[in-house]
């Protein structure tokens, strides 16, 4: 991965860290200079390899586990990072689950604990983190390609994205006079969880869903919240970038 001074001196947190998108993004923001603090709730081993690779990339890396269904879990989290480097710079909400299921078939317990992670949580690390991101600092909550669309199936999870989508937009007008931005970056199905093992034949048939011919990789999300994070989008704020490869029909493991 090349290295740049693009976030030199700043500090990122990450939810959701350990493994696929949030791997990716931590990574990227280390080789662009940031020192990266990260929570992970389960993989304690996969989370220690991520802080390695930081670390490799010459910067400063912590780790903290943490349930974000639990209410008080942003505020420990974000005070743990923030003691931890002592300033706070960028937040990247990442950490988040995934729901199939037809509204008719949608259990109490699904909607609830997809609501506290998706979207309580995200809320909740927002106003944590307020008043400690300093003047000029970058919220970038991951969304998802879904929120364009309407699918079969994912009703739950579409709704709980678009509420996201929405603090966004309305996060980042009272967030303005400190000079903090705040967008979203909405991905397309990306090479990652269920996703991760394809092999080459069903990886050339996830290809056909997309125009650019190919599944999203984590790196894709990663440089384009790295670009929201920097100065270059000190210009850019309340927007919801999907960042898709022109994904037209759905991804199934079963290919």
């Amino acid at each position: 991965m090349d290295k740049t001074d693009r976030l030199a001196g700043k500090v990122a947190l990450v939810t959701g860290g350990s493994r696929g998108i949030g791997a990716g993004i931590a990574c990227r923001l280390a080789a662009e200079g940031a020192d990266v603090g990260f929570s992970y709730h389960t993989g304690k081993d996969e989370a220690q390899q991520v802080a390695a690779q930081v670390r490799g990339l010459g910067r400063r890396a912590f780790t903290v586990e943490a349930d974000l269904a639990e209410p008080t879990a942003a505020a420990a989290v974000t005070d743990a990072v923030a003691g931890e480097f002592g300033a706070l710079d960028i937040l990247v909400n990442n950490a988040g689950i995934t729901h199939w299921g037809t509204l008719a078939q949608t259990r109490l317990e699904d909607f609830d604990r997809l609501v506290a992670v998706n979207a309580r949580a995200p809320f909740l690390m927002m106003q944590a983190a307020a008043s400690m991101l300093a003047d000029g600092g970058r919220v970038v909550n991951i969304s998802s390609g879904v929120t364009a669309t309407a699918l079969a199936g994912i009703s739950l999870y579409s709704g709980v994205k678009a509420f996201l989508d929405q603090v966004t937009k309305v996060a980042a007008i009272e967030f303005a006079a400190r000079r903090i931005t705040v967008n979203a970056v909405a991905p397309g199905s990306i090479a990652t969880g269920p996703f991760a093992d394809m092999t080459e034949e069903q990886r050339a048939q996830a290809g056909t869903a997309f125009s650019l011919g190919r599944i999203g990789e984590p790196t894709d999300i990663a440089g384009v919240v790295a670009f929201l994070a920097s100065q270059d989008a000190s210009f850019v704020t309340g927007q919801i970038i999907y960042a898709a490869g022109g994904q037209h029909g759905p991804v199934r493991r079963s290919q």
